[in-house]
């Protein structure tokens, strides 16, 4: 009878401590706030807590009586909070446990920052590389003895290392005459090249992009 009493009084705390594993190991496989925050909703909400988000710059709502809320997590990406609304009366097994998970989100939601902030500092060093040798590319080929076609195919395949641009084209504006030339066209679908010499009136091209860029003085679509 001893022997059954301590096999039966262990078997919720082997209980509680797989589950919290398996917790745990969903937490840190997650791969950003709102898996981690996922992983806490199935976890508590089955044991009627309440889990939600709350912007960093938005009120705390009143739980309801005998419960408080308590911070799980913080997303520094969004700016935002993950709370819960737990019972005041917790014994001590539950309070434990949750003040672990609380530790372990709090570290998984602030390494996927960081890592968030370090891949864009990384990537941003990447295209400021990448910038630096297309302005020293161009700077080279402004000093060759290239024709002017030769020079333009070689600022197209520049750009195409810093953008998307298979469908590339340069074209000048005459004030006097209000239309366009094509000193420079490639385009992977309309073959027809304009005549480098052709003017085109603007009228032609009303409420086209290049019409836009040129009458608003700003792009239509990007920047």
């Amino acid at each position: 009878m001893t022997f059954a009493a301590k096999k039966s009084a262990a078997t919720p705390v082997l209980s509680v401590t797989q589950a919290m594993h398996e917790a745990i190991q969903r937490i840190f496989q997650s791969n950003d706030a709102q898996a981690v925050a996922d992983v806490m909703t199935s976890e508590l909400r089955a044991e009627g807590y309440r889990v939600y988000w709350r912007a960093q710059d938005q009120a705390a709502e009143t739980p309801p009586n005998g419960s408080r809320p308590m911070l799980l997590g913080t997303d520094p990406l969004q700016h935002r909070f993950l709370e819960a609304w737990v019972p005041d009366d917790l014994d001590a097994l539950q309070q434990d446990r949750l003040q672990l998970l609380q530790l372990v989100v709090d570290i998984r939601m602030r390494q996927q920052g960081e890592l968030a902030y370090l891949f864009n500092s990384v990537s941003q060093l990447g295209q400021a590389e990448r910038l630096q040798r297309a302005l020293y590319a161009i700077a080279d080929q402004a000093s060759t003895d290239h024709d002017m076609n030769q020079t333009l195919r070689a600022l197209h395949a520049i750009l195409g290392t810093l953008m998307y641009a298979e469908n590339f084209y340069i074209a000048l504006y005459d004030n006097r005459r209000d239309a366009i030339r094509f000193a420079y066209y490639v385009d992977i679908n309309d073959t027809e090249t304009p005549p480098p010499n052709e003017f085109v009136p603007m009228q032609s091209i009303c409420n086209s992009v290049t019409w836009h860029l040129i009458r608003e003085g700003r792009p239509l679509y990007g920047n």
